[in-house]
């Protein structure tokens, strides 16, 4: 966290896809109500607008999330991490961390998919050799659905961008774009 005392949202970029629909499991209760994992991605893209807002919306939050039934940490905590505020400090991201970002913060990036395979091979959890297989490409596209994610932000009116893959400067300062996976993943080998 380079002595930060929060993540920021390019950390977390660097670190997470934001694949969500398959990774969620619905309560008896929410699938008794018919809800789906898509009124839940609607309704993460809904908050996460709704905390992008404004200043005073994370605080908010800040003060909901500090009780002992959520996060059960100090409200001030919670504001310094939701609202960016450093003492002066800058943060890399817009006003701290980011959850919605006109859509961006939780789109389900192919290039973060490949990155996240490029790590499963570095340890090992992939163990097909890179110069000849896996067309990482092709696994993000089975992975990340962004066919439910396009679903889900028409529901909210949540924008998509353009592309499918994004160029991302990571936390050791490479970047990476997706471009050549084998290459990187290689480089990521121990010797």
């Amino acid at each position: 966290l380079q002595g930060r005392f929060a993540a920021t949202r390019e950390d977390v970029q660097s670190l997470a896809a934001p694949v969500m629909r398959h990774r969620l499991l619905l309560s008896f209760a929410a699938e008794a109500e018919q809800k789906r994992a898509d009124d839940v991605v609607a309704a993460l893209l809904q908050a996460a607008r709704w905390l992008d807002a404004s200043r005073a919306n994370r605080e908010a939050a800040a003060e909901v999330l500090a009780s002992p039934a959520y996060v059960n940490a100090s409200r001030e905590t919670l504001q310094y991490c939701l609202a960016g505020s450093l003492d002066g400090a800058a943060w890399r991201g817009h006003n701290g961390l980011r959850f919605y970002g006109d859509g961006e913060a939780n789109f389900p990036w192919l290039s973060d998919g490949m990155w996240f395979m490029t790590q499963h091979r570095r340890w090992g959890l992939l163990r097909t050799d890179p110069d000849t297989g896996p067309d990482y490409l092709a696994l993000a596209q089975q992975v990340n659905r962004i066919d439910l994610y396009r679903e889900a932000a028409e529901r909210t009116g949540t924008p998509l961008p353009a592309a499918t893959l994004r160029t991302s400067t990571l936390m050791d300062g490479r970047v990476w774009d997706g471009s050549d996976p084998h290459a990187f993943a290689q480089d990521l080998a121990p010797a």
